[in-house]
């Protein structure tokens, strides 16, 4: 059995390099954080013999920020920030090309973007003379308002997809089909104290503590496409698709066509003409659940 395989990771060093080299020297005060980043990805390929070919790969990253208002801030205000993003994705792939005509394709793939922010602190009534207040350092008539906040969101994809070919003498048969089942999910929550409450109500202005969107969907599609040659230099190759989209209850049929046309060996003129659409968000069909003031 012939194989090769490939494992790399990375991480920046923002944070634990930089970021105390220039809080020490001042060039920076504590208002101020440098991200962080790393992933880990890897590609497997395997050639058991038949003309079986067996792929595996995966792509897993990180990153986030964490700002913390210093002591030495120049404003009354002060914060905490919280943010992290993991986007990860893997597939498994399985080739067979038993002759020089034929070739089939099964594929299964993964995916997930997920993501946590978190913001806390304490911020000036904005009714108040700010200028005034940082310019005399006094703080005794300051009034703050205390407001924390988070939200998460991820989306998750699980695709099987198909493929099939035959190559013959002057036209090439392709079909394949597939189909992708989806997650998405939004969260967030608010939670502002009666001080800032009581500020938004005197202005009659309205707003959503507790916002919930989740949704669980199908996506499927079968596509078949014939290129033709005719003569030398010609190659038409008609196709047409079908796509149901289970979050709509519809289908959709996209005819489509490409015409070749071969100048010289390296130069190749291409016109296109099809029906494209693109796969509807969850906006009108997601479970809302908010309690509002």
């Amino acid at each position: 059995m012939e194989g090769s395989y490939l494992f790399s990771a990375r991480r920046t060093y923002y944070d634990l390099i930089l970021g105390p080299i220039a809080k020490n020297s001042g060039l920076v005060s504590g208002d101020v954080a440098f991200p962080n980043f790393g992933d880990f990805q890897y590609k497997i390929a395997l050639e058991p013999g038949g003309g079986h070919r067996i792929l595996a790969s995966g792509l897993f990253s990180k990153d986030g920020v964490d700002v913390v208002t210093g002591p030495k801030r120049e404003t009354p205000d002060s914060i905490s920030i919280a943010d992290d993003t993991r986007n990860d994705v893997a597939g498994l792939a399985w080739h067979y090309y038993p002759s020089d005509r034929f070739f089939t394709k099964l594929g299964l793939s993964w995916y997930r973007a997920r993501g946590i922010s978190e913001f806390g602190g304490e911020v000036l009534d904005p009714s108040l003379n700010r200028e005034y207040i940082q310019s005399t350092g006094d703080t005794s008539g300051a009034r703050y308002f205390s407001v924390e906040f988070d939200s998460r969101y991820e989306f998750r994809k699980v695709s099987l997809k198909s493929e099939t070919g035959w190559l013959l003498d002057d036209q090439t048969i392709e079909m394949g089909a597939g189909v992708d089942f989806l997650t998405t999910s939004i969260i967030w929550h608010m939670r502002p104290d009666e001080t800032f409450r009581a500020f938004m109500r005197s202005r009659n202005i309205s707003w959503v503590e507790d916002f919930i969107q989740s949704k669980d969907y199908e996506r499927l599609n079968l596509y078949v496409q014939d290129k033709v040659r005719v003569g030398q230099k010609l190659s038409i190759q008609p196709g047409v698709r079908l796509d149901y989209y289970a979050i709509l209850d519809k289908s959709y049929l996209q005819p489509r066509i490409n015409i070749l046309y071969r100048l010289d060996p390296i130069t190749t003129l291409r016109a296109a003409w099809g029906v494209y659409r693109q796969s509807p968000g969850t906006r009108s069909s997601l479970i809302r659940e908010r309690s509002s003031i």
